[in-house]
């Protein structure tokens, strides 16, 4: 995969992250979220953390990209061994980034 490529799909990620990101926004602002705040609580945390999780995953290509190339979609991320399309953890994602950071 060439580096165009690569910085496409951080872009993606990134972009996909504030979509989740905003559409938590307008549901948490919403007043009908006032009237059915039992209902809409979990939905709008899940956007949200389903928000962080894609933002982790852009930077992660962003910052991995140095050090791992176009093979970054093959690669078993230490520490915990995963590619990073199995990783959902918001732990595992952070900790990956901050040992991509470390190198």
């Amino acid at each position: 995969m060439e580096e165009q490529s690569i910085a496409m799909m951080s872009d993606k990620y990134y972009e996909e992250s504030l979509s989740f990101w905003n559409c938590a926004k307008i549901v948490q602002l919403s007043d009908f979220r006032y009237e059915y705040e039992q209902l809409l609580s979990s939905p709008i945390i899940y956007l949200f953390r389903h928000s962080a999780e894609l933002l982790l995953k852009a930077l992660i290509i962003r910052d991995g990209t140095n050090l791992y190339g176009s093979e970054i979609n093959d690669v078993k991320f230490p520490p915990h061994n995963c590619i990073l399309t199995s990783m959902h953890s918001l732990k595992a994602l952070y900790e990956t980034w901050q040992e991509i950071l470390s190198c």
